[in-house]
């Protein structure tokens, strides 16, 4: 099944840029808090730090929040 759309030059463009602005904010981003990793990882903060706790996922800092690398968020996401 396809669906084919007659759109407008100018609107493609808008959408376009609105694309390239959410990949670019999301792929530019280094370091995520619990919040954060949830949102990237389509899950919940208590998911992560259920991840944490049982050892599937590895902050990179603990104290005074967790920390994650876009790294290992991306290693882990590759793993599941």
């Amino acid at each position: 099944m396809s669906i084919a759309l007659d759109l407008p030059e100018e609107l493609i463009d808008v959408l376009a840029q609105r694309v390239s602005a959410l990949v670019e904010g999301t792929s530019a981003r280094q370091w995520f808090d619990v919040y954060e990793a949830a949102s990237y990882l389509c899950t919940t903060p208590d998911a992560i730090r259920a991840m944490v706790k049982r050892g599937q996922l590895e902050p990179t800092r603990r104290k005074p929040h967790y920390l994650f690398s876009r790294e290992t968020l991306d290693a882990w996401a590759r793993s599941a």
